[in-house]
Parts: C-alpha cells; structure tokens; sequence
C-alpha cells in the first residue's frame, strides 16, 4: 500500500518475518479501480449462484474492483472522477447518485480513486469514524 504519491514514499510491505513494515521507495504495483456500469442483475438473488454458500457468479451495477489492464473491459469504467450521461447509465446515476458529483438531472460523475485507498463508511469500535459516504480523507 502506497503511504504517499512520489516514488521515494513509503510503501506497507512483508519484511522477512512476514510482518507488516514500511519499505522506503520500491515494492509498489500499478493497478487501477474498475466500476460495473452494466451487467446481467443489479443485485444478487438466489438463483444467480449458491444460495447456500453465499457465492454469487454475477457482476453487480456499481460493483467496484481492482484491475491490472490498461484497458477497462467491456461494461466496466475506469474510476477516475469522469462525468457520465444520466440517459446513457440509468441504472448506475439510480445506485451512486450524484455522491461523487454532477447535477443530477443530465449527468453524475463516477469515483475519482486515483491515488486512493477505499474504506468502509462509519467507525470502529475505540476509533475515529471513516470518511462519510462519497468523501476523501487525505
């Protein structure tokens, strides 16, 4: 996990033990957040997968995942803050809203996670709360 931006910043890595330990320059990867803004079922419902597992083979609208391409497949985004047409992503504008911004009437705009690490909305137990939905915390 990149701590900074720059290339001298510290990185969260394994030392020798297997523990977790900043390591001072190198040791990052590359990798970027895709959103689903198309797929087979907007929520999962028993019939698309084990119900009695738990494990569901379907892509949810709004999903978020990493992934290493450079090219984002078909039916997925990049998460880079860009404005979308509420006409063309319906589906998507009626799950995210406008909590990442746009006017909400013509356009909304997806996450910007460039550089960012997502976390959970609320608190822990004996901690800070999270950021609030949609918010950035540096």
């Amino acid at each position: 996990m990149n701590i900074g931006g720059a290339p001298n910043d510290f990185i969260i890595t394994n030392d020798v033990n297997g523990k977790l330990a900043p390591k001072k320059g190198h040791g990052a990867m590359g990798l970027n957040y895709i959103i689903a803004t198309h797929s087979s079922a907007t929520y999962p419902t028993p019939d698309d997968g084990d119900h009695t597992t738990g494990i569901y083979n379907v892509t949810l609208i709004g999903e978020i995942k990493l992934f290493a391409g450079t090219n984002a497949p078909d039916g997925w985004k990049f998460c880079q803050g860009q404005t979308l047409l509420v006409a063309n992503y319906g589906i998507l504008f009626g799950i995210i809203g406008t909590i990442y911004g746009g006017d909400g009437v013509n356009n909304f705009s997806l996450p910007d996670l460039r550089g960012a690490v997502p976390v959970q909305i609320g608190s822990r137990a004996g901690s800070t709360s999270w950021p609030d939905l949609g918010e950035r915390s540096n």
